[in-house]
């Protein structure tokens, strides 16, 4: 019976002890999981943070793009305002022959002729349209094409003239003979050549 009693005051003894232990297991389990926690919420804030400065990235790299085809379009704009200006000049501030014997060519840099002339207007003063020559030899047997002065547009050289149109067009396009020259007062003559080349 004394061993009974022995056996029954170390097991409650063993038993109060134990208790304590448990719940301290309990608590550094409940800090792990919190620190374990803290540690995943500050991958998350540092992914989020990476995300975030690649978008910047990927702004500041739209940003530089979308500058950069500013400029671009700015120089084309500086050119075709210096080709309008160097056209303008050999119109007005030039001598006719630094034009007449100009190549003619198409967008696909095929020849069309050479400038033969130029027409005035002396209403308005403006040139009313360029005589083109092609298709003769040595000038001989030539045709002639009246095109309007604006269809035309310097090349990048600066020593010829460009024409937007394919070789049937310019085949069929309103011509004439060194003979039979059209009236430039004609205005249904000069409204079809302008139709033409519209």
């Amino acid at each position: 019976m004394r061993d009974l009693y022995k056996f029954l005051a170390i097991s409650t003894l063993t038993a109060g002890m134990a208790a304590p232990v448990v719940a301290v297991d309990v608590e550094d389990q409940r800090e792990e999981v919190r620190q374990q926690q803290e540690d995943v919420q500050k991958e998350q804030q540092d992914v989020r943070e990476e995300q975030r400065d690649v978008l910047e990235g990927q702004r500041d790299e739209q940003q530089d793009v979308t500058e950069e085809r500013k400029d671009v379009m700015e120089e084309k704009q500086d050119v075709t305002e210096a080709r309008k200006d160097l056209r303008r000049d050999l119109a007005q501030a030039h001598r006719a022959k630094t034009v007449i014997g100009k190549d003619v060519k198409n967008s696909q840099g095929e020849s069309l002729g050479k400038i033969h002339d130029l027409v005035l207007n002396f209403d308005n003063g403006d040139i009313a349209y360029v005589v083109i020559s092609s298709g003769g030899v040595l000038g001989i047997g030539d045709t002639l094409h009246a095109v309007p002065w604006k269809a035309l547009s310097l090349n990048s050289q600066g020593d010829g003239f460009i024409l937007n149109i394919d070789q049937t067009a310019w085949k069929n396009a309103p011509s004439f003979k060194e003979n039979d020259w059209p009236e430039v007062a004609d205005r249904e003559w000069n409204r079809k050549l302008e139709s033409y080349y519209r």
